[in-house]
């Protein structure tokens, strides 16, 4: 899976409910499962100001990191 900054500003545009369903798909897909619920309100702040100083180059690394907890 390729993430670059195109789609990290893509998904700082969505709505919170939107993002949490993007981040639960991302993870599912690296074999993370996350709750199923709506979108931890109190964390989602927390998300956006991390992805606002991520690059398109630390998801993929971040992405590599996980791949090492796949089920």
């Amino acid at each position: 899976m390729e993430i670059n900054q195109s789609t990290v500003n893509k998904m700082l545009a969505m709505s919170d409910d939107d993002l949490w369903r993007s981040i639960r798909l991302i993870a599912s897909t690296s074999g993370i499962k996350l709750d199923n619920g709506p979108a931890p309100r109190a964390e989602m702040e927390k998300i956006r100001s991390a992805l606002s100083s991520v690059t398109g180059a630390d998801v993929n690394e971040a992405l590599k990191i996980l791949s090492k907890y796949r089920k």
